[in-house]
């Protein structure tokens, strides 16, 4: 038997090489040598990366998800304030075609009975004595919208109000506050009535009118007269 370090001849039961030291591994020894493996403190750290990788995936997905809630649920509370753009478009048609001073009110951005004064008194009384809620049956259907956003549009609009307020109240200063408003918005809503009474389908008719976001709710910017004058002439 032959040293593998040195080539000197050794004794086959010695254990190392007796001119350079080196120790003698057998055939046999090296046969039975277990392999490296993880020990258990590497099966651990192993472990716990993949779960510390597995929580961190899970806080993204959170994360993201919850984004995604809130993107939407602001989306939501843009559109609806106290009721859709649309929706109040749709409402305040309804009170038009009604002459329903007290829901007429509800939609504005002011308050229509301190500018009428004694007058929003007497058109109230006359509505509830004389309106028939069974009589009619009303439709109002918001059919198209657009945003204003340009400030030139945005102040011609603004502009037309104030004519308005002082050609039917003869003032347009503090009626309303222009700094508030957030959004404008055009809709243009289609009006169907049903007369019980004639068994008569009035033609129907399309209204546009400027829906503003102002403190945080949806109101119709107008001065309310003309837009009455011309639910009366359409039928």
């Amino acid at each position: 038997m032959f040293c593998k370090n040195c080539g000197a001849q050794i004794n086959e039961q010695s254990k190392f090489c007796g001119s350079c030291g080196a120790i003698i591994e057998r055939e046999e020894e090296r046969n039975n040598r277990i392999p490296y493996s993880f020990t258990d403190g590497d099966s651990e750290k192993s472990r716990i990366s993949t779960k510390n990788k597995n929580k961190i995936i899970g806080i993204g997905a959170c994360a993201v998800f919850l984004i995604l809630i809130i993107v939407i649920t602001v989306s939501i509370i843009n559109k609806i304030g106290s009721g859709g753009y649309e929706e109040i478009a749709e409402k305040y048609a309804t009170a038009l075609v009604q002459g329903n001073y007290y829901e007429i009110n509800k939609y504005l951005p002011y308050d229509l009975k301190k500018l009428m004064g004694a007058r929003f008194d007497a058109e109230c009384k006359d509505f509830d004595e004389y309106y028939d809620e069974n009589r009619m049956i009303i439709n109002a259907k918001a059919i198209d919208f657009k945003e204003i956003d340009s400030k030139m549009e945005i102040a011609y609009t603004l502009n037309d109000f104030s004519t308005q307020c002082q050609r039917n109240w003869g003032q347009y200063e503090n009626i309303i506050d222009f700094d508030n408003i957030k959004k404008v918005y055009e809709v243009t809503v289609r009006i169907e009535v049903y007369e019980k009474d004639e068994d008569e389908y009035w033609p129907p008719e399309s209204f546009t009118y400027t829906i503003i976001k102002y403190k945080g709710k949806w109101k119709v910017l107008t001065a309310v007269e003309e837009d009455l004058h011309e639910i009366r002439m359409a039928w």
